[in-house]
């Protein structure tokens, strides 16, 4: 996963701070879904009692001939992300069986600048040791004034820039199914990808396990997520942005930031 030319890190974060909605749920007659999924571009908020913990995620290939500078600087004034589905299930190796909370046919765009609601629904009430989404590997980000200054001609204020999340030549990514997922696309050429991100209270358990996900696409969760209850899956790219040209082609892409959730 990581070639000659050198390393890129995406570092990956998740909390398992949930906040109990008990007697708030749809569960008890009100018209407030058991579950609620929040979106954020910021790892750091008001929940209760958080409890944080941080791993590494994995090392990007460079790819081709690459001039840049090597830090990352500037933040997005908007991250889009298309999701697909949510799953949950009590299963801490994320062996299912899952539980549908809300799924978008043909996927739904969110900016987690804008704190949006990413899912809702009703699933049982109970404790889930894993939480499995799908999304695309395409990450669209219209960079701030800060980038456009550090890097010239490769990040744009007036302009989006895509970044490949799960790109060539990784191919370590599996389904829920345990099929194997091949990484297309480089920084440069951008090319969609349907992924699955995992989070498991036993990251090691649902790692080994037989056609289990691979560690680069699962998150640990400290704690079960609870039903009724709500929870936020945060993208943080704060000065996060790096610009460059790889086999003669500018990019303006997410280098560093946080996935997870708080």
């Amino acid at each position: 996963m990581v070639d000659a030319l050198g390393w890129i890190q995406w570092t990956v974060c998740a909390a398992a701070a949930v906040l109990s909605l008990a007697g708030c749920g749809g569960g008890s007659g009100s018209d407030e879904p058991d579950l609620v999924v929040r979106g954020s571009s910021s790892r750091t908020g008001t929940v209760a009692s958080p409890a944080w913990w941080m791993r590494w995620w994995a090392w990007l290939p460079m790819g081709g001939a690459v001039a840049q500078a090597t830090t990352p600087t500037g933040s997005p004034l908007s991250m889009r992300l298309r999701l697909y589905a949510l799953w949950i299930s009590p299963q801490a190796d994320c062996s299912g069986p899952y539980t549908l909370v809300q799924r978008y046919e043909g996927g739904r765009e969110f900016d987690f600048v804008a704190s949006p609601t990413l899912f809702a629904g009703d699933p049982p009430a109970g404790s889930y040791r894993c939480i499995v989404f799908e999304a695309d590997d395409r990450l669209v980000v219209r960079p701030d004034a800060v980038a456009a200054a550090a890097f010239p001609g490769s990040c744009r204020s007036d302009a989006d820039a895509v970044t490949d999340l799960y790109r060539a030549p990784d191919a370590d990514y599996r389904t829920p199914e345990g099929a194997p997922i091949s990484a297309r696309g480089s920084r440069a050429a951008p090319v969609t990808d349907r992924v699955y991100f995992f989070a498991a209270t036993d990251v090691d358990a649902a790692t080994s396990r037989p056609n289990g996900p691979s560690a680069n696409q699962t998150l640990e969760l400290s704690a079960p997520l609870v039903v009724p209850g709500r929870t936020t899956l945060y993208l943080d790219a704060t000065n996060g942005l790096l610009g460059g040209e790889e086999d003669g082609v500018a990019f303006c892409s997410v280098e560093n930031g946080v996935l997870g959730f708080r």
